[in-house]
């Protein structure tokens, strides 16, 4: 009797987790502008979609894993809408990490303490906002990341072969999505041997299938691309000293003000109590945790907070354990007081569903999605005005935030639009004398050779930055 009513009660625990996940991950999904990075996507997107030719369109221009995209491309049949596409595909791929993530903590631990980690990572503000935005790949290593937990518990604790084929199916999955995904087989391998499980014939087999990959990538003729990250990570590791100093500061404090000090301490209790208790738990968590931050912290030079969820949800599995803690040891009438721990994350989530530039982002952060030249602020308020002043050209630097974001904002506006070189030079010649616009959203000066006066501004908050719209002189000799 206590068992069903037990099972009753996760089950509806877990839908009322289910509805809050979605109800914070829709509410208002499209407020934010797209940023430049999801620009891109949006142009690669309305790309495959017009021409399934294009499929490889990622690769073939950054050599950037493409799964993520393929994903929001499929679902942009149905929605026609590339950034809610691109929203929508973030959010699914959070709900289904979270599932993972539970199934794998309730194999490990129990079904009380997976409830707990399920609750802390769908209410975690950075888990939020990410689920929010149209990120490539980031979303889809985390669900690499809990699908391969799920099978390492499969494997390692129930003794189930099939196991090792979802170890399998996370690795393909994380390293068709990202390059950091590396760190995922890195895991698996310290998980091996530590728990020395007697191999068989299909923990080979299920190594093998985690090659297709590298194999899809070789034959393809895009290996050395996806491989060449060396504007991203620092190989050989030069000034190495300076540079694991600024990511580990940088990254502690990311850590401290996204997952706030009432859910750190729930971490750490947690962890000192798989420490003393639980040491395979203990060290097999740290195997998940770790490969990720010696990777940021010893070879990343270009670093933002999204590069530490695949982490991020097995330190707040910690938290998870902890709050069990306090279930089974605190008396019953102080256990609501376990709220407290969540209210400053409750704040922030408001504050990032509701009004993101009010929320108390971190500064990197902040200057991407709200006050930088990358945050979309000011795109629609500069399409609003073309649509009543419309140029013949409309010319943009080479990034792709102002030249996709009107496409975007305005499929079916008027004037042509002409992205210049990265060396500042018209891309295509234009007939003599035309009505062209100028919008610049980096540069703060025309480039050499342009003349032209300035119409308006469209500031973003707190007006550290705007894009800045001209009518130029004279351009048929660029």
């Amino acid at each position: 009797m206590t068992g069903h009513i037990l099972y009753t009660n996760s089950k509806m625990a877990l839908l009322l987790l289910g509805l809050v996940f979605w109800l914070t991950r829709l509410y208002q999904l499209k407020t934010l502008p797209p940023f430049v990075d999801e620009t891109i996507y949006l142009r690669w997107i309305g790309t495959i979609t017009a021409d399934w030719s294009q499929w490889l369109l990622p690769l073939k221009e950054f050599g950037w894993e493409p799964l993520s995209i393929w994903v929001s491309s499929g679902l942009n049949l149905v929605l026609s809408d590339g950034l809610l596409s691109l929203r929508l595909t973030a959010a699914i791929f959070g709900f289904l990490t979270g599932l993972f993530l539970y199934l794998a903590v309730k194999t490990w631990f129990d079904r009380r303490t997976a409830l707990f980690t399920l609750a802390v990572v769908w209410l975690s503000p950075i888990i939020l906002l990410h689920d929010r935005l149209g990120l490539r790949g980031d979303a889809l290593v985390s669900l690499a990341a809990a699908l391969t937990f799920y099978g390492l518990g499969l494997r390692l604790k129930a003794k189930k072969m099939n196991g090792v084929y979802l170890i399998a199916a996370g690795l393909i999955i994380g390293l068709m999505s990202k390059t950091s995904a590396i760190v995922l087989p890195i895991s698996v391998a310290l998980a091996y041997l530590y728990f020395r499980p007697k191999l068989k014939i299909h923990d080979f087999a299920a190594g093998l299938l985690t090659l297709i990959p590298a194999a899809f990538y070789y034959f393809l003729g895009f290996l050395p691309a996806v491989l060449n990250k060396g504007q991203v990570f620092s190989l050989p590791l030069s000034g190495w000293g300076s540079l694991t100093a600024d990511n580990l500061n940088q990254m502690l404090n990311w850590t401290y003000q996204y997952i706030t000090w009432p859910v750190l301490t729930l971490m750490a209790l947690g962890g000192v109590w798989l420490y003393l208790k639980e040491k395979k738990k203990f060290w097999l968590t740290m195997f998940l945790i770790l490969p990720t931050w010696v990777l940021l912290v010893m070879t990343a030079k270009i670093l933002f907070p999204r590069y530490l969820l695949p982490a991020i949800i097995f330190e707040l599995t910690l938290a998870g354990v902890g709050l069990n803690y306090l279930r089974e040891h605190l008396p019953k009438f102080l256990l609501p007081g376990v709220l407290i721990f969540f209210l400053p994350g409750f704040w922030f989530d408001y504050q990032l569903i509701t009004n993101l530039p009010a929320a108390d982002l971190p500064e990197i952060e902040r200057w991407q999605y709200v006050t930088g030249w990358p945050s979309g602020y000011g795109l629609r308020e500069l399409t609003d005005y073309l649509r009543f002043d419309s140029p013949q050209y409309l010319i943009t630097e080479s990034n792709d935030l102002v030249r996709s974001g009107v496409n975007y904002l305005w499929p079916e506006h008027p004037f042509t639009i002409v992205p210049l070189t990265d060396d500042g030079r018209l891309s295509k010649s234009l007939p003599a004398s035309p009505s062209a616009y100028l919008a610049l959203n980096i540069a703060d000066q025309l480039p050499e050779g342009f003349s032209g006066e300035l119409i308006k501004e469209f500031a973003r908050p707190e007006n550290k930055s705007s894009i800045r719209l001209y009518r130029l002189n004279d351009v048929s000799n660029h």
